[in-house]
Order: structure tokens, then sequence, then C-alpha cells
């Protein structure tokens, strides 16, 4: 449905069939983590949403319309409450961009990854998420070599700056100033 912009495909694959996919796993998932008295966190649609993102973003000729990526996205969001509505208790995965969605509807803690990476993918909406996460990470790095050192070094550092402006934020009693600005 993604690579031929089939919007009801998109609906009827990611919200319908897979909201009955997360309903069942999750289910499972939550009930084995109370037995051994640990936390289910949540879930996010990367096998679907992020595709259609990969697939939008130009990597592969644009041939997918952003909209459409963006319309995935939206719709993955309904998908990803199901771990919620089955136990799960957050944080939700980081790179589930449809967490803000989730947290204003459910309320449970999210991570995220934004504007610091833009090593795994570009992110147009970087300081929107970071305005609303309860963590903040950066997922997907490439290995190599850069004049700093790894890339993994080097966006770990940058990783650690945010991470530092937001704890010194809070410690101020800033944070909400920062979400502003962020926003």
């Amino acid at each position: 449905s993604i690579l031929r912009n089939d919007t009801a495909g998109i609906l009827f694959g990611i919200g319908v069939l897979g909201s009955m996919d997360m309903e069942m796993i999750w289910s499972d998932i939550a009930d084995i983590a109370k037995k051994n008295g640990v936390v289910a966190a949540g879930d996010t649609d990367c096998a679907q949403a992020n595709t259609a993102m990969f697939i939008a973003g130009g990597l592969l000729d644009k041939n997918l319309a952003h909209t459409t990526a963006i319309v995935a996205r939206a719709i993955s969001a309904s998908r990803s409450l199901c771990a919620y509505e089955a136990g799960a208790t957050g944080p939700g995965k980081d790179c589930g961009y449809e967490n803000t969605i989730i947290k204003s509807i459910s309320g449970v803690p999210i991570a995220q990854e934004g504007k610091t990476s833009t090593c795994a993918h570009s992110d147009v909406m970087g300081n929107l998420t970071m305005q609303c996460c309860d963590l903040w990470s950066n997922e997907s790095v490439e290995y190599h070599g850069e004049f700093g050192g790894t890339t993994v070094q080097c966006w770990s550092e940058t990783l650690a700056y945010d991470c530092s402006m937001m704890n010194t934020a809070l410690k101020l009693g800033k944070g909400k100033d920062l979400r502003d600005i962020l926003t």
C-alpha cells in the first residue's frame, strides 16, 4: 500500500491489521512483564511508518509523497496506542514520531529522537519532538570515522549536550521556557 500511494490500504494495513496484531502480542507481553515484575514499556510502528518516511525522504528517488508518509505516521498512532491499552506503561520507543500523539491521548511517558538524530534520518520537526519528550535519545548511528572520533562518539557528545541542556532547564525551573523556545 505504501509503495502504491494507497491511503485506504495504508489505513487498513496499519490501522486495522496492525492494531489487531498489537492487541494480541501486547496483551501477552504485558502479562509476562507483570508476572516477572518488569516494565512493559511500549512500541512504535517502525516497520510501516518509518518505511514511508524513508521512501518519501528522497533516499529512494522520492517515490512517495511526503503527505502520504505523514498520513501513514498519523495512522500508526492508533496501532501503537494498542500497546498501552493492553497494559504497556511507557516510555514509548524513541523512533516513534507518533509518540507525541500517544502521549496526548494516554499521558504515558515517551522517549523521542529528533533534531540531533539527523545522522539516522532528517527530521524537520526535531525541536517540536524535543519539547514534549520525557526521555531524549539518538537511535541509529552508522559506524565510521569522523574528524572528532567515531560517529558514535560524536553523536553521543551531541546527545549529551541536549540532555544536559534539558536537565539544567528543569533544575533552574526553566523547563516550560525551554519548551516554549523549542516550540
